[in-house]
């Protein structure tokens, strides 16, 4: 072993030689594995605002994200959703102009998701939601698989980000519509 490390380090050649030898024996490795039991879903979202507070208005328009399940055989395991969802963000500015702005709301949730049937999953999440500030969130969802194969899904999920405003103690609410596609 100590020859090979030897070996190795004597010119640029011998290290490229060694990096591709162990990078090939790590690749063998990790391919030789049993199949892995995650799944990994992209998906493209609309949204539609619920709810939130006056003066100042979110619009939910669009987004993107990542679910991730354990898919076991087990009826309930664990997911984690990652969004970026574009908001329109209405309100008021200086000397009383209205004012929008398109900003990028984060949100990182995570929880149980119950599979009653192969085509139909429940999730109930809670996480928080990032734009300027932190704030904590829940959501669930209800997604379906057309076809047995699970390669994508239609999903409805509702989010509720628990705020505080200084003019009344309102949340901000949405509906998203996604389909993903195991990535």
């Amino acid at each position: 072993m100590q020859q090979l490390f030897g070996y190795c380090g004597h010119d640029k050649k011998n290290m490229k030689i060694c990096s591709f030898i162990l990078l090939l024996f790590l690749t063998t490795t990790c391919c030789s594995q049993p199949e892995r039991e995650r799944s990994t879903f992209g998906s493209v979202q609309v949204n539609r605002t619920l709810y939130d507070q006056r003066p100042f208005y979110k619009a939910g328009i669009a987004g993107l994200g990542i679910q991730w399940f354990s898919s076991g055989k087990r009826q309930v395991t664990p997911t984690l959703e990652i969004n970026a969802d574009l908001i329109n963000r209405q309100g008021i500015g200086a000397a009383d102009e209205p004012m929008k702005k398109i900003v990028v709301m984060t949100g990182v949730y995570i929880g149980p998701s119950f599979h009653p049937t192969d085509r139909l999953f429940i999730a109930a999440t809670v996480g928080s939601t990032f734009s300027e500030k932190a704030y904590f969130g829940v959501r669930p969802c209800v997604g379906y698989y057309p076809t047995t194969r699970r390669k994508w899904f239609a999903k409805v999920s509702y989010t509720n980000v628990f705020q505080q405003a200084r003019f009344q103690d309102k949340d901000f609410g949405y509906l998203s519509f996604a389909v993903s596609l195991k990535l």
